[in-house]
């Protein structure tokens, strides 16, 4: 995309040059203006532009934003993949040391309805449950949390989802379905023998 859009720019540059010259104008990218100091400057002639040069500018700084605009909407989009990814990453590697370390059982919370994921232990205190709620992690708002999938057991779509990390070094395998605002999918799966995270940029469903 950079080349594309430097291909682009190269152009935009080449067509004012051809569209100033026989009126007696010229567009310097850089060089040496009054005074020796190097810059970009433009210098004009007292004619002006003529409407078709005007024309050509405006298309092709339309064509530059054409191919520009979907780069950006992609980077937007591409961030809040990486933040849920990152979080649900982190924090599955993290439940599952510290329940063989500390030998109690930890679980993922995920409330399908607000978007919002939680952890807690199974010996966590009504302060701590309070702490760990002020700490809830929001999922984006280009994303929605579409269900949590668990073998054999079928999916939750609404209400709270628990993924349950067990002190044996194992936990529940589980698929996690994310969709954002152009309806791409993307599963998590929670495998039980594994510390990592498994992402598919579809949606992945257990077999029957």
């Amino acid at each position: 995309m950079t080349s594309t859009t430097g291909r682009l720019n190269n152009l935009v540059y080449a067509s004012i040059n051809a569209a100033c010259k026989p009126a007696g104008k010229h567009f310097l990218t850089g060089g040496t203006c009054k005074g020796g100091i190097a810059r970009q400057c433009m210098i004009f002639s007292n004619k002006g532009f003529t409407l078709i040069e005007l024309i050509v500018v405006l298309a092709l700084i339309s064509i530059v934003l054409f191919f520009a605009t979907p780069r950006f909407q992609n980077t937007i989009l591409n961030d809040s993949k990486k933040i849920i990814s990152r979080w649900i990453m982190t924090t599955t590697r993290t439940l599952k040391a510290n329940a063989l370390k500390h030998q109690k059982r930890y679980a993922m919370h995920i409330d399908l309805d607000s978007g919002t994921l939680w952890t807690s232990s199974e010996e966590t205190t009504t302060e701590e449950t309070e702490k760990t709620a002020e700490k809830k992690f929001q999922l984006p708002g280009d994303l929605k949390l579409l269900d949590v999938e668990y073998p054999g057991l079928g999916k939750v779509t609404t209400g709270r989802a628990d993924i349950f990390f067990y002190k044996e070094n194992y936990s529940q395998a589980a698929f996690i379905h994310v969709e954002d605002d152009e309806y791409h999918k993307m599963t998590f799966q929670i495998e039980p023998f594994l510390p990592g995270v498994k992402i598919f940029d579809e949606y992945i469903e257990f077999e029957e």
